[in-house]
């Protein structure tokens, strides 16, 4: 798969609004811009279905970075590790409802057209925010699992997959 100078292939997790930039840049610094896949705002997950068929074609990239869930790993027959930065989830949610109120306001309108505030957004679309980091961490869940074994998997799955664990909170320290 072109793994063969490295021993894991990086799957470098952006979750949405954890310093994905600024980890993208020193990213492209460690491995070289042209040695890693970037996937972001693709209009399907046809690259992650076929990562393997991608890395055997091109097999300079080392990693990839983008906003994908728990899971790729699982289409890789070679070594690969997960890398990620978590953020207090308050912190996160208040900046997220920032972006959307530039980017996407249409997504926090009420029934009478304004922009709702971040209470009021929280609390008519909870699923906006609820257990946000946590899903990428888990990948597909279904809505009947219980808090209790979503909070396990996650945990489990930083255990055991994830070789790198960073905090925006502590960006510099966890670098």
């Amino acid at each position: 798969m072109g793994t063969e100078n490295h021993q894991s292939f990086y799957l470098i997790q952006h979750i949405p609004k954890t310093a994905g930039t600024t980890l993208r840049h020193i990213v492209d610094q460690q491995f070289g811009p042209k040695n890693v896949l970037t996937y972001y705002n693709q209009p399907s997950i046809q690259l992650l279905e076929n990562i393997e068929a991608h890395l055997t074609i091109f097999p300079n990239y080392q990693a990839i970075i983008g906003h994908f869930k728990f899971g790729v790993h699982q289409k890789l027959s070679s070594a690969s590790t997960y890398i990620t930065f978590l953020r207090h989830p308050v912190a996160r949610t208040i900046s997220q409802y920032k972006e959307w109120t530039v980017n996407s306001p249409e997504r926090l309108c009420g029934e009478d057209g304004k922009i709702q505030t971040l209470a009021e957004s929280v609390d008519k679309n909870p699923d906006y925010y609820r257990d946000y980091q946590t899903s990428f961490l888990i990948g597909e869940a279904t809505a009947d699992m219980p808090a209790a074994s979503i909070s396990d998997i996650a945990l489990q799955n930083l255990a055991d997959y994830y070789d790198g664990i960073g905090l925006v909170e502590y960006f510099d320290q966890s670098m």
